[in-house]
């Protein structure tokens, strides 16, 4: 098989028009492990992507999560009461334990 073939193979999936709408976050961490094999500039031709998008993207996934914490709290206080608490409950028991977090906040993360 051809260059191209393989690279489009393993792309096709991901392409923009596919069936469920791959995300471009997706067609970056695909990129990204595949730069090593094959040049970046045919990469990001096969997956229909601008090189400042792809170099964004990457910069994005650099990013830390500034809500992991309190997302893994949530966890931890929505499976301690099997799944009955909803964001109001989850909220006063984090504002318990000396945490300050809006309840707009704790509902967004929740969904």
């Amino acid at each position: 098989p051809a260059h191209g073939e393989r690279i489009s193979k393993k792309v096709e999936s991901l392409s923009s028009g596919a069936g469920t709408g791959s995300s471009v976050t997706q067609k970056a961490q695909l990129i990204q492990e595949l730069r090593q094999k094959y040049p970046i500039a045919g990469l990001l031709k096969v997956a229909a992507m601008a090189r400042s998008t792809f170099y964004y993207q990457q910069k994005v996934m650099l990013i830390e999560d500034k809500y992991a914490d309190l997302k893994e709290h949530i966890r931890t206080i929505y499976a301690r009461h099997q799944g009955r608490y909803g964001y109001r409950r989850i909220t006063a028991s984090i504002q318990q334990s000396g945490v300050a977090v809006n309840h707009k906040t704790v509902q967004r993360l929740m969904t």
